[in-house]
């Protein structure tokens, strides 16, 4: 049977305590009054209120209670409040600016869907239900249909386009054209193409533009001639016109930003003078800055890189220099926009977000400080430092590794006995600090070693793991990280390499209750126990074998879970799809969905209950398998493209597929609406089909 994803039933004086989000007390009757109202009239008024005060109505009275439940309003909070925090996160970001999905929400055949999302406050929980009813409605389908809804690449060419992660916004860049056009997804699958940039130079700066869901777009602005320069020839002068300067009043940074209703415009300019101190002409071939993760933040440098600077917005709109720090090319924004750690290596800096919107200093990470055992050793001049930095998924904690100690300037390996890991964190002071290290001693001095860590999607969770042990610590309720599971010996690998270490990466599911470690030639499958203890609850093991396609380098050995944690994928030495399947809490069974099938890559949709696939033999068209009410998975459609499949990826509301492509050299970017009810797919390469996608 398939683990089923239903609710569990909580008691209504526990609503407001599972989910912090929904206050005890939003709207106040009186118990006597409401109990006296009929029915219809209280779901009528129930109907005019958001889930909030819907949850607290529902405290007032039994009678009440049960009335909500009859119509479904109560289950919808229940679901929404047993998620995990990171869920609702998410959910909360999925209904931002997604108006085809709120369109869709509020024309759905589920009348009490239909009904509460016309409140805005009420989106992420009806967006979390419906998704609820969507996964329901695909297992229980015997077959999919993929409808093509738009394609991009025939009338414009596509040199690269940016995507955002709710697949609502996309951005195209025309090289050709010199142009950059904004689309906006509409109702319907349809796309509006709502302001066009001309964009001359400056392209590198195109993939720094960030896949936010926010309103305003930056880019750099050519100088005055430019324009002038772009139809000179070659002489004495020609260098100038190729690559003009900026003088201090001339513009160099626009924004442009979108109202509330839809319309593009450009709201600011920011003149070289604006954006750097040192005002003289300058020769702007190339021009640094990174977006935020939330759009309203930009770092940046010019090229002399003598510092960073950042932007940011004003109460009143307008953007201005708001911090400035010491130049590094390794500089990282925290997921929440709030913090940047500089360095990568030997000496990491850490700045913060003020209430003001400006940045200061809030903690340093020296390496130093942690190779006491490689100073004493007198090789702490020539080792270069942290490998790998990563900042916890809520942004409070931050996790470095040292596990390789490279080379001397003469270019000999360095040999040490020592590794570690050190956690920063987040104190309520705005400061970081560490929290905890862990320092991984070897039998014999050597190079380097396998040693990771990951963070849990809820980030109460950190892994550390290395090619013969893992660790596991937890995040306490004072804020302190303590090991849970220290030095679990793991099996050996029997991976032999005089080169490199064996591959290794631990994949969570996403409410955080369960992770899989996937090494050369096996995985291991851990999970918290009813008592809150991390245990060991499978082990699988395949051959594996490093092998690239012919033509572009696709790396085959694929190892995936599934976000809901049900199912593990991973593919032969054959190209063969291989599974392994959660029927029960512990109890794994292995499957050979599609036998005969043989795959090069694979994506899992948000819920885990389809999995695209791309054959390795034939890479214009895509096999959906999805999973069954009883924990099969089965191959359910397919989408065929017009040429060789690039890249494929399913939206997070799970509506549809974006495939992009290529057609002799030409770059299509498709959107395909997955259908439950199968109809007639239309012909590709056909001229005369109907479907206004082809025609556009």
């Amino acid at each position: 049977m398939l683990i089923p994803a239903t609710p569990k039933e909580i008691c209504t004086s526990s609503l407001c305590e599972t989910n912090p989000v929904i206050p005890e007390q939003s709207v106040h009757f009186h118990s006597r009054t409401i109990t006296m109202l009929p029915t219809e009239l209280l779901f009528h008024i129930a109907n005019h209120l958001s889930l909030k005060d819907v949850s607290s109505l529902a405290m007032v009275s039994r009678r009440l209670h049960l009335v909500m439940c009859e119509y479904g309003l109560i289950r919808i909070l229940q679901y929404y409040g047993n998620l995990s925090k990171n869920e609702q996160q998410f959910y909360q970001n999925l209904s931002i600016a997604n108006l085809p999905l709120i369109h869709h929400l509020q024309t759905s055949k589920i009348e009490i869907v239909a009904e509460q999302s016309q409140h805005t406050d009420n989106l992420p929980a009806i967006c979390a239900y419906h998704a609820y009813h969507l996964r329901n409605e695909t297992t229980n389908a015997k077959s999919l249909d993929f409808v093509l809804n738009k394609s991009f690449g025939r009338e414009e060419y596509i040199s690269n386009h940016s995507l955002n992660s709710n697949h609502s916004r996309l951005i195209i860049k025309d090289h050709r054209n010199f142009q950059l056009s904004i689309w906006t997804a509409g109702n319907n699958g349809s796309w509006n193409r709502e302001f066009t940039i001309e964009l001359l130079r400056f392209t590198e700066c195109f993939e720094k533009m960030g896949k936010y869901h926010g309103d305003t777009i930056v880019i750099p602005v050519d100088p005055p001639s430019a324009g002038a320069g772009a139809g000179a020839g070659a002489g004495a002068g020609a260098d100038e016109h190729v690559h003009p300067k900026h003088g201090a009043k001339d513009d160099l940074l626009s924004f442009i930003q979108r109202d509330e209703s839809g319309s593009w415009a450009e709201t600011q300019r920011m003149t070289v003078e604006a954006l750097f101190s040192n005002t003289y002409g300058r020769h702007f071939r190339y021009f640094y800055y990174e977006v935020s993760p939330d759009g309203k933040s930009l770092i940046y440098s010019d090229h002399d890189r003598d510092r960073l600077l950042i932007l940011g917005q004003e109460l009143d709109g307008q953007w201005a220099i708001k911090g400035d720090f010491p130049w590094d090319n390794d500089r990282k924004f925290s997921p929440d926009s709030n913090h940047i750690a500089l360095g990568e290596s030997s000496t990491i800096s850490f700045f913060g977000k003020q209430k003001d919107g400006c940045w200061i200093a809030t903690g340093i990470l020296e390496f130093e400080f942690y190779a006491t055992t490689l100073t004493e050793a007198g090789m702490d001049e020539d080792i270069v430092g942290f490998n790998t930095i990563a900042f916890s998924p809520d942004s409070r904690h931050f996790v470095a590794c040292f596990d390789d100690a490279q080379e001397d300037f003469s270019l000999l390996p360095i040999y040490v006995e020592d590794f570690f890991v050190v956690v920063f964190s987040l104190g309520d002071d705005g400061q970081w600090s560490e929290a905890i290290t862990m320092t991984k001693h070897q039998l014999g001095p050597t190079q380097a070693t396998l040693l990771n860590a990951t963070f849990s999607p809820n980030s109460r969770y950190l892994v550390i793991y290395g090619e013969h042990g893992l660790d596991v610590c937890h995040l306490t309720d004072d804020n302190r990280w303590e090991t849970e599971l220290q030095y679990y010996k793991l099996p050996p690998t029997g991976y032999h390499s005089s080169w490199s270490e064996p591959e290794s990466t631990v994949r969570f599911n996403t409410c955080s209750s369960l992770f899989a470690l996937f090494q050369e030639r096996y995985a291991m499958v851990w999970q918290l126990n009813d008592s809150g203890v991390w245990e060991c609850q499978h082990r699988f093991t395949y051959p594996t074998l490093s092998y690239h396609l012919s033509g572009p380098s696709i790396d085959y050995t694929t190892q995936q879970l599934s976000p809901d944690g049900n199912t593990i994928v991973f593919i032969d030495l054959r190209w063969r799809l291989k599974m392994w399947v959660q029927t029960q809490h512990g109890k794994w069974t292995r499957q050979t969905p599609a036998p005969g099938l043989q795959f090069c890559n694979l994506i899992f949709n948000q819920g885990g209950y389809l999995l695209a696939g791309l054959p390795v033999n034939d890479r214009s068209y895509l096999i959906v398998l999805g999973i069954t009410p009883d924990g099969i998975w089965q191959e359910k459609g397919r989408l065929q493209t017009e040429g060789n499949i690039i890249h494929f990826d399913f939206s997070p509301c799970g509506h549809s597929i974006a495939v992009s492509y290529s057609v002799r050299n030409q770059k299509i970017l498709s959107f395909w609406q997955i259908e439950w009810e199968p109809g007639r797919q239309p012909a590709m390469n056909s001229t005369n089909s109907r479907n206004p996608a082809y025609t556009s």
